[in-house]
């Protein structure tokens, strides 16, 4: 009975821990905004990184987030020669307090993760920009929400 009932336990053990393993969440990018429309671009799924979340001060916190769009008029935005776009990384910065945040840099992407560029695509940096207070139900509030 004994040579039987520790590799059954043993197994169980071990499904158990692979189970365990396998479903929780390993991922870098959660979904925080799903299929938002923007203007006449198209549809966009927003989604944050909380490995990257650092606190610079107590009420002062970056986030790296990543936009990806779907059924986007991608003709209207590449030049000839230029990466396809696939995705933005998006540096926020957000004053918790007081319910603001900007934006410090963002870098366009191709499917591969190149940098795209074009006329309308690239990597920016934004020198000191200013503080924008955000509205509820806004993609930034929503990101508010998931990093408080």
């Amino acid at each position: 009975m004994k040579k039987i009932l520790i590799p059954v336990i043993a197994i169980l053990v071990l499904g158990i821990l692979a189970y365990v393993y396998i479903t929780r969440d390993n991922s870098e990018w959660r979904l925080f905004c799903p299929k938002r429309h923007i203007y006449s671009l198209g549809y966009f799924d927003y989604y944050y990184s909380p490995k990257s979340i650092s606190h610079q001060s107590k009420n002062v916190v970056k986030v790296w987030v990543k936009c990806s769009g779907w059924n986007w008029k991608r003709e209207d935005h590449i030049s000839e020669g230029a990466h396809p776009w696939q995705y933005s990384l998006i540096l926020y910065e957000f004053d918790l307090s007081e319910r603001k945040d900007r934006i410090l840099s963002t870098r366009d992407c191709d499917p591969w993760g190149n940098e795209a560029n074009s006329e309308y695509l690239g990597t920016k940096e934004y020198k000191n920009p200013e503080w924008v207070f955000f509205e509820p139900g806004s993609i930034d509030y929503e990101l508010y929400q998931k990093i408080r």
